[in-house]
């Protein structure tokens, strides 16, 4: 005698599932994956209930409604946490994770390049790098205001289809801070502040 499995499949189900993709930042594959899924949905659909503006709703036949602000609030901030403040030079994507808000005398001989070898302090950048975690390949960029800061940007994937990256690495740490807080990056530094920051310029492409 056969058996027969039944199941329903609801639209709050693939809601929640396809944007739990979204925040384990395999945004791409919730977006593929969700358009498979469901006959004749289109790409801009599902970027609608991606990004919190439309949900699924139904079983087994399933059809798109507003989502409500409140519902979703938990889920919008974790998406501005995960994608706020990303910086777009060209074809590559950075994000800040550090500022340094002294220079100090360990910085100023520890400093080495790609094969070891100590650094000349003579150039400023090299103290900069110290503070680093890939020194031949992050960004850095000095605020200009009350605060000596200079923050660090890491190389990081491209933000979903819905999320606008920056421009300007003024605009993505104002961004970064909006939604997520200074608190979230790393502060880097010397104790006490002994010598005088950079002067060769803001922004600088290591």
């Amino acid at each position: 005698m056969k058996e027969y499995l039944h199941f329903t499949v609801t639209g709050e189900f693939l809601t929640q599932h396809f944007r739990n993709l979204v925040l384990e930042e395999a945004w791409y594959k919730a977006l593929q994956q969700l358009v498979e899924s469901l006959h004749d949905f289109t790409y801009e659909q599902a970027v609608q209930v991606l990004s919190g503006t439309m949900k699924l709703e139904g079983e087994n036949t399933v059809y798109l409604v507003p989502e409500d602000p409140q519902d979703v609030h938990e889920y919008m901030t974790q998406l501005h946490w995960l994608y706020s403040g990303i910086y777009c030079k060209g074809s590559r994507y950075y994000k800040p994770y550090a500022y340094i808000d002294a220079f100090g005398h360990e910085d100023s001989f520890k400093t080495q390049n790609q094969l070891g070898k100590p650094l000349p302090i003579t150039d400023p950048l090299n103290r900069i790098r110290y503070y680093m975690d890939h020194p031949f390949d992050d960004l850095w960029y000095e605020v200009q205001d009350e605060l000596f800061r200079i923050y660090l940007f890491q190389r990081c994937d491209p933000p979903p289809l819905w999320f606008s990256p920056n421009y300007t690495f003024q605009s993505s740490i104002d961004e970064y801070i909006q939604y997520c807080g200074v608190s979230y990056l790393d502060a880097r530094g010397a104790d006490m502040f002994i010598d005088d920051p950079p002067d060769e310029g803001n922004i600088c492409e290591i």
